[in-house]
């Protein structure tokens, strides 16, 4: 497709009506229907009919030639005959931010043969072309991010596919202190009435007096539920300090009777090590006096034998 950008309307000196030679059908806007699905590419028809009696060429221009492709973006009609353009929307980069800044633009004018070329007819033809423009509308298209865009009738309308959670429920709440500051703002707006001698809404003053109040009720169960987890973790961390305590007295109590009662065991135990050296050392003693005894008398016999 040629890369030419819209034209300005061309308005005639004279004040004449544009002429008219092609029909355009839709008149207003084209849509590009995505069916909620993920796909790279949409297409949308276009249909010219040539209303005239003579032969009629067009033209496509767009202002975003990047992102569409048009099959035919020329040629030459006969008279009465309809010609249906194919256009496909082959990228969606640049939505929905420029969604307002795509549109279409049909140029026709007369011509005398069917073979005449298109770009030198729109140039230098004398004949009045008619201009035609169509904006662009997207139904149920799926974005790159998958988000679910749509925008009819000039309006732009982009949908997420996420659902709400959690955490977006409570950033959309108002907190305390957004509350406070609201009151603050009506109280200061209530004095700026008084100084001016206004006199305010009895509604707005009961209502902004049930609002005072009830920050003030949400401000003291705000106070009390600090107060109370204060106290509780002081309570828990005293708990925790005297079970450390009483836990070590019982381990120094369970150990030191085991010190004592495991003196004289071992003391004991020497003692009859001791004793028992003693009895088998006096029982060689024992055995070796008795041989000694034996001895002297084996000798005492064989020197008697000898002498006699």
């Amino acid at each position: 497709m040629e890369k030419n950008r819209i034209s300005p309307i061309t308005i005639s000196k004279t004040g004449a009506k544009p002429p008219q030679y092609i029909s355009v059908n839709p008149r207003d806007a084209l849509t590009f229907d995505g069916k909620s699905e993920h796909v790279r590419t949409i297409e949308a028809t276009l249909r010219l009919k040539n209303i005239s009696e003579q032969l009629v060429a067009f033209k496509v221009k767009t202002t975003r030639p990047k992102s569409y492709c048009v099959r035919p973006n020329s040629g030459v009609i006969q008279p009465q005959e309809e010609r249906i353009v194919d256009v496909i929307m082959q990228s969606f980069d640049n939505l929905p931010t420029e969604a307002l800044k795509h549109k279409f633009q049909i140029q026709a004018t007369p011509v005398s043969s069917m073979d005449q070329d298109i770009s030198d007819v729109f140039k230098y033809s004398l004949q009045p072309v008619q201009e035609h423009r169509l904006k662009c509308a997207w139904k149920n298209v799926i974005l790159t991010d998958g988000s679910n865009f749509t925008n009819t009738e000039g309006s732009i309308e982009p949908m997420s596919t996420q659902p709400e959670t959690l955490v977006t429920k409570i950033f959309q709440t108002p907190t305390l202190t957004t509350q406070r500051r609201q009151e603050a703002k009506q109280q200061e707006q209530g004095s700026s009435l008084e100084g001016s001698g206004k006199q305010p809404d009895l509604a707005s003053d009961i209502r902004l007096g049930k609002d005072a109040q009830h920050a003030q009720q949400v401000g003291k169960a705000d106070d009390r539920l600090i107060q109370t987890s204060v106290a509780q973790s002081h309570e828990q961390q005293q708990s925790k300090l005297i079970g450390d305590r009483t836990t070590a007295q019982k381990k120094s109590e369970v150990s030191v009777p085991t010190q004592k009662t495991s003196t004289p065991v071992a003391t004991s135990t020497g003692s009859e090590r001791r004793h028992g050296e003693a009895t088998v050392y006096s029982n060689k003693a024992t055995y070796a006096q008795l041989f000694l005894v034996f001895l002297a008398f084996v000798i005492g016999v064989l020197v008697g034998r000898f002498v006699l």
